[in-house]
């Protein structure tokens, strides 16, 4: 077998992994991600105009608030990121790869694609080189975003299945990214404090 030869894992695999489900207009879905060939939707704001209903875990968060989540890239690889906004009183509990709740509840929730970027050959990794990166700082002490895996279906049509792969409720598998923030340093026991970010101009993520 090449290295460019594919290799196909059966239905197993992906219900080994954690359901997301959103529950959103077809039309808002569309918007915030992308609409071909236009730049109709192609929001590249910090707000969340989107609104929805998750569901995991047995837990419906309803009224929340959505975007494609990036910076200069944000809509350029046809697999988009999301980021998910919490109502207050209402925030979200995730839980890591081993199924143990996180100490802490998110406002807010990133979605990394899992696809290899553009011709980057050495970026990214379908999320591999990030969340073993992040695992190994955690574990000599230098603090970092807690990572786990998911798949991900967005309800927004009538049939759950679709004629291609590309359509019906199965968006695929996703690596979710601890946000940075308070509740970072709460998760992290570490006392409060700033954070800081070094972004190179032009290129900002949120």
């Amino acid at each position: 077998m090449g290295v460019d030869d594919p290799v196909e894992y059966d239905t197993t695999v992906m219900r080994s992994l954690p359901v997301y489900h959103l529950i959103s207009r077809e039309q808002d879905v569309v918007n915030s991600q992308y609409i071909p060939g236009t730049t109709v939707g192609k929001y590249t704001g910090s707000d969340y105009p989107w609104c929805g209903t998750l569901i995991y875990d047995g837990e419906v968060y309803d009224h929340i608030h959505y975007r494609a989540r990036g910076g200069y890239w944000r809509y350029a690889m046809g697999k988009n990121m999301w980021k998910f906004d919490f109502s207050r009183g209402h925030y979200f509990q995730s839980r890591d790869d081993y199924g143990e709740e996180y100490s802490v509840k998110w406002d807010k929730l990133n979605f990394s694609a899992c696809i290899q970027q553009g011709n980057f050959l050495m970026r990214g990794e379908q999320g591999m080189f990030e969340s073993v990166g992040f695992k190994f700082f955690n574990m000599v002490g230098v603090e970092s975003p807690k990572t786990n895996w998911v798949q991900f279906r967005v309800i927004d049509e009538t049939d759950e299945s679709g004629a291609t792969q590309y359509e019906g409720d199965l968006w695929g598998m996703y690596m979710v990214i601890e946000q940075m923030d308070g509740r970072f340093l709460d998760e992290h026991r570490l006392p409060d404090g700033n954070l800081y970010k070094m972004e190179k101009e032009g290129e900002i993520w949120t």
